[in-house]
């Protein structure tokens, strides 16, 4: 056929994934965009899954994960199509990928900061072969590919007052290592290969889902503590040692955002996203204002210390801004808030109202 020829030269002319991208390109699809996501039984990986099926159709996006999720062993359907898949098997991987007709991988899988420390061997396994393996994947079948990264990325030696992308990294943790690792081996298959690859550093996420194994996890941990109706809440991090953070609704948003983003607008691979910063106290003394009885001490863990005092204070993200309009809809105030009401109505199933934010 003509699309046959026009396939063949393209490759010889081009390469096979310059090829397969301009050939996407230049079909208008009746269907959308297909996704694979891997890590959808993480913390982010369910509600970006969510998400991105009310967007694009249940059967749009395939969830994959190593673990296999409770609801489906129950009979329960909401979270297929579901693929049982560990991202270090890169022949399984690439079948699903290529059977489902997947146009974009969204590769969530890793090990997180804590524990990374704690496991660095199973860290340096899934944080860095199972990244080859979506890259690899995406530029033998020409798929886009997002990847996000961290704030774990920097270190002591980068700035920690409005942190610029291209600021010094020296990460701490095996995590921020291998996700530098990511960034810079995303960006030479960009160059290299022509892959369309994109990553956004995620500062800390708020969510009412269970978190993954974060330094940043502390606040959660900490909010579920006064909903629980503890009386105290012993954190691991110094009272003053403010962190970026973000609602997993801006979370979700700036990675949608971001994967439709016209190429033509983008002017680098890897941006930064915030919303705001906080410090255990000023977390604790807003708590406070809806559970007064409720207090927060302090008992620091070196680990958790040391990773929470290498990462930046406040992160520049005026670049995400400037070329794909990105802006954050949630405050400090509002987020807390929306945390303390939805770890309530999941602890009392909806049956007692949700306390009131005193003056």
């Amino acid at each position: 056929s003509s699309i046959d020829r026009e396939s063949r030269g393209l490759n010889t002319m081009l390469g096979r994934n310059q090829a397969a991208r301009l050939l996407k390109s230049a079909v208008v699809m009746a269907e959308p965009m297909t996704i694979l996501l891997t890590g959808a039984m993480g913390q982010i990986g369910k509600a970006l899954t969510l998400k991105l099926r009310q967007k694009y159709g249940q059967y749009h996006v395939i969830a994959s994960d190593v673990r296999f999720p409770k609801e489906l062993r129950n009979k329960k359907t909401e979270l297929q199509p579901f693929v049982h898949c560990d991202v270090l098997d890169y022949r399984r991987l690439e079948r699903v990928a290529v059977e489902n007709g997947v146009d974009c991988i969204v590769h969530l899988s890793s090990i997180l900061s804590v524990k990374g420390e704690q496991n660095t061997a199973l860290a340096l396994d899934v944080n860095t072969q199972g990244v080859r393996n979506v890259l690899e994947i995406a530029r033998g079948h020409g798929m886009r590919v997002y990847i996000p990264s961290t704030i774990a990325v920097f270190g002591t030696k980068s700035e920690h007052t409005n942190t610029t992308e291209d600021t010094v990294l020296n990460p701490t943790t095996i995590y921020g290592i291998t996700k530098v690792f990511m960034e810079q081996l995303g960006d030479y298959y960009a160059s290299r290969w022509g892959v369309d690859f994109r990553c956004l550093r995620y500062p800390g996420v708020l969510s009412s889902d269970e978190p993954g194994g974060g330094t940043t996890d502390y606040a959660i941990n900490m909010i579920q503590s006064a909903v629980d109706g503890e009386s105290e809440f012993i954190c691991p991090v110094a009272a003053d040692e403010e962190l970026p953070m973000q609602h997993i609704a801006d979370c979700l948003e700036a990675t949608i955002d971001l994967i439709e983003a016209d190429a033509s607008n983008l002017q680098r691979s890897v941006y930064n996203i915030t919303a705001f910063s906080f410090s255990p106290a000023k977390l604790a003394a807003e708590i406070q204002r809806y559970y007064p009885n409720w207090k927060c001490t302090y008992a620091i863990n070196p680990m958790f210390q040391s990773i929470a005092s290498s990462w930046p204070d406040t992160i520049d993200d005026s670049a995400a801004q400037k070329d794909w309009a990105w802006k954050p809809k949630w405050d400090f105030e509002r987020t807390v808030e929306w945390m303390i009401r939805e770890l309530h109505n999941i602890k009392y199933h909806g049956t007692q109202p949700p306390p009131s934010r005193l003056a």
